[in-house]
Parts: structure tokens; C-alpha cells; sequence
């Protein structure tokens, strides 16, 4: 059961008074950094839920008058003085060391959740309170670059965080042009893959009937998905994104669709990096189309390869794929893929190399370099197909000179794609692209 908003009102106007009578307003003159770190120590010490609340209010309404240097001292006062007490910690692990009772085990418990996890769940408490937090992580985040020393902070957020947003808090809500346009505001924000140009541009990916997106909500981020997908319904697997993107192109009788694209998987709060929400939101929109479209047959990305271009073009690489330098420099050129004749005789080597780097390993690790490559292929995917020309778009030739790939999902093969890539590091392969690593892997010296 949730706090009606007249309970909770009431309950924030009774702290008002309470935290007031306790803590004092904040003295005139007052940095806004000596404030926080003050109601952060009064937030711990409070024992009433209703001062409670408005101290946690305080700590969110202080934090975001602070300064970036404020900020980052802030993590640093939560790192030092909240963290776990070492020397009560090596007293209560020797005690239960030598007694394994479950008064010593609860006391090594206590002592070894550090207090900042404890003010987080009280901050908490406050309206918005899960969203401040988010975003507070956000901060942190960026912060880790020139303060590592700040990761442990960072892994109590994510601790709590894995709790909080558990798959069995969120829901699978299917998204229209009918939705609140405040979720429909978001997802232009969002999109990350494929650029939302326009409501004109965002209405022909939802209101068509061959045109569908879902994405996961958590109850207290209310109007903010956490990720969605766009899925697109078609009559083959598709090796363009000009064409499911087209402003002008025909709706399909969903009479012929056999096959769903996912061509657009975009999480949406950076403060949530290192949950892991794709696989769970994939595997349910492909069990909600089964029931809604029983016609189709084909479960199937359209995916870039970020990094690609990148990979291809260092240390000569391109040259050992048949890409030559003069190729190079035509591939640089922005008009470059409206020439027919010329792509032509690059089209086979960007395909030789696209593999290659889509099955290629970070040094010394089983762990593939590209990111999409593992999320898909971890979650039982096989890679389908590699397709030139595919993304036009200034973003598709500077992350991969267009290249896309689909990766396909067999309903039947994914447990045993997944346990293969997971436990063997096997990768699963389409008996096209099986043939073509083989030739690679023939000619290859190292690659």
C-alpha cells in the first residue's frame, strides 16, 4: 500500500515543524556545502519518519545549490566519514571468527553495511527522492575519471541500486504516440542510437501499426523509462536502416509481417550504469509479440557497430582486409556512399573486416571488444547477416562506414547460445557468416 499525497503532505508539513525545533534553520551566511554535510549527519541521527522526510528533502534541495568543487567534496566527506569503521570491523570478524554465533554474525553485519548505505536509504525517503539519487550518481560517475579513489561510494549507490530497480519492480509498458507527451519528451531525449529529428520524425516510429516500441518503468520514476526498444514490423530481415526509417515509405499489412526488428535499444538514466536491463526487456517484448502477432516467425536486430571504423583503420589494419589507403580516403569522403561504382569494390572487404572485429577479443580475455556484440550474443543471439551501406547517417559512417549487423534471435537456440557463450566463449554464427569467418581466420596472420 502506498502514502496517499494528503497523508504524505501532512506527514512532510509535520516534519517541517519537527526538523526545525531539531536542527535549526541554517545560519545566515552558511555555505551551501556546510549545510548538506550538517543535514546529512541529522539525517542519520533522525528517529522520527517525519523529520526524517524533511531532512532528506533539505539534503536533495542542497545538494543541487551546490557547485561542481562542492559536489565533489561532498563525495569525499561520504567517503571519508561514512564509510566502515576498519578497526570495529577486524574486532566483531575476529569475535565471529573464533565464535560463529548469530549475535556475532548480526554484529559483523551491522558493522560491515558502511553508514553511507544507510543515508541513501534515507534520502530516499523523500519525494523524488529515488530520481535525486540517480542523478546524484550521475555526478559521481563523472567524477570517478579524476577521483578513483571514489569508487567505493560509487559501489554502495550500486549495491542499493540493484535492489531498487530488481526486475520484479519494473513493468513493461508499451509506448504510443498516445502517451503523456512527457514520456514522449523523454524518448526524443534518449534516443542514443538513431537521432529523433522531429514529432513528425517520432510519430512515424509510433503511430504506425507496423511500428512499435516498449519500455521498462519503475513505480517511483514515474513518466521516465529506464530503457526501451523500437521494434519495427517487416516482411524480411532487413540490411538498411535508410528503409525502415523512411519518411515516405509503405505501411505494411501486418497480414505479411514475419519478421520483428529491434532497431533501437537505448537506456536512458547514466546514474543506472551497471544495471542491466536489455536482456530481461528483449526477451519479454519478444514473449508480449508472440501473443499479440502470432504471424511472425523472426525475432531480429538491425544493429550498429560502434567502434568499428575505429578498430579497422589503426595499425594498418584496413590493408591486411583488402582495404588499401586510396580505399580509405574514399571512404572518409561524406558523399562517399553515393557512388555505386566506386563502393562496390570495398563492399566484400568491410564485410571480411566487420566480422573480424565483431568475433574479435580484448588482449588476453575471452571478452569480445565490441559492446553490442556481447550484450546480444550473451543474451543466446546469433550474428545473421552484415550489411554495407546500411547506416548513411553521419553517425553510422564515423562509427563503422555504415556497416550494421542483424543479430537473430532463435527461440530455441538461445539457452544453448547463451550457455555456449557464457561457459565455452563460443560464438554463435549463421552458416553465411560461419563461412566467412573461416575464410578470415585461413587468411589471417594475427588479425
Amino acid at each position: 500500500m502506498t502514502l496517499s499525497k494528503t497523508y504524505f503532505q501532512g506527514l512532510v508539513g509535520k516534519g517541517r515543524n519537527i526538523a526545525t525545533r531539531a536542527i535549526g534553520k541554517t545560519p545566515k551566511g552558511q555555505t551551501p556545502l556546510k549545510s548538506l554535510k550538517r543535514d546529512c549527519i541529522s539525517l542519520l541521527s533522525a528517529r522520527g519518519q517525519a523529520s526524517g522526510i524533511k531532512t532528506a528533502l533539505n539534503v536533495h534541495k542542497t545538494y543541487n545549490q551546490c557547485s561542481q568543487a562542492e559536489r565533489l567534496e561532498f563525495f569525499e566527506f561520504l567517503l571519508t566519514e561514512f564509510g566502515r569503521p576498519k578497526d570495529k570491523l577486524v574486532e566483531v570478524s575476529k569475535k565471529y571468527s573464533e565464535t560463529p554465533s548469530h549475535d556475532n554474525l548480526k554484529n559483523l553485519m551491522q558493522v560491515m553495511e558502511p553508514k553511507r548505505q544507510d543515508l541513501f536509504k534515507r534520502m530516499n525517503m523523500a519525494p523524488g527522492g529515488t530520481m535525486a539519487l540517480v542523478n546524484m550518481r550521475t555526478d559521481l560517475l563523472k567524477f570517478l575519471k579524476v577521483s578513483p579513489e571514489l569508487k567505493p561510494v560509487d559501489m554502495d549507490f550500486l549495491y542499493l541500486f540493484k535492489t531498487w530497480f530488481n526486475r520484479g519492480f519494473l513493468t513493461m509498458e508499451p509506448i504510443s504516440w498516445n502517451s503523456p507527451a512527457v514520456v514522449l519528451e523523454r524518448l526524443i531525449a534518449y534516443e542514443a542510437v538513431h537521432e529523433i529529428t522531429s514529432w513528425d520524425d517520432l510519430k512515424r516510429r509510433l503511430d504506425p501499426p507496423d511500428r512499435l516500441c516498449y519500455a521498462f518503468f519503475h513505480p517511483n520514476l514515474a513518466d521516465t523509462p529506464l530503457i526501451f526498444v523500437e521494434v519495427a514490423l517487416c516482411k524480411d530481415i532487413p540490411g538498411s536502416i535508410q528503409d525502415i526509417l523512411a519518411p515516405e515509405r509503405p505501411i505494411l499489412d501486418l497480414d505479411k509481417a514475419k519478421v520483428a526488428t529491434f532497431y533501437s535499444i537505448n537506456n536512458c538514466l547514466f546514474g543506472l550504469k551497471g544495471i542491466y536491463f536489455g536482456n530481461f526487456l528483449i526477451k519479454q517484448v519478444v514473449a508480449n509479440l508472440q501473443q499479440t502477432h502470432p504471424e511472425l516467425k523472426k525475432f531480429v536486430t538491425l544493429s550498429p557497430i560502434p567502434g568499428f571504423k575505429d578498430w579497422l583503420v589503426e595499425n594498418d589494419r584496413a590493408a591486411r582486409f583488402g582495404v588499401s589507403q586510396s580505399d580509405l580516403t574514399f571512404l572518409k569522403r561524406t558523399d562517399w556512399y553515393e557512388n555505386v561504382d566506386q563502393h562496390k569494390h570495398v563492399k566484400k572487404s568491410l564485410r571480411s573486416a566487420a566480422i573480424a572485429y565483431l568475433t574479435a577479443r580484448q588482449p588476453n580475455s575471452h571478452r569480445l571488444q565490441n559492446s553490442v556484440a556481447r550484450f546480444h550474443l550473451g543474451n543466446g543471439a546469433r550474428i545473421e547477416n552484415i550489411h554495407v551501406l546500411a547506416d548513411t547517417s553521419d553517425r553510422g559512417r564515423a562509427n563503422s562506414f555504415g556497416v550494421m549487423v542483424n543479430y537473430l534471435y532463435v527461440l530455441k537456440q538461445i539457452e544453448t547460445n547463451h550457455e555456449a557463450f557464457a561457459v565455452r566463449h563460443e560464438i554463435a554464427l549463421s552458416a553465411p557468416m560461419h563461412a566467412l569467418k573461416s575464410k578470415i581466420d585461413k587468411s589471417s596472420d594475427g588479425i
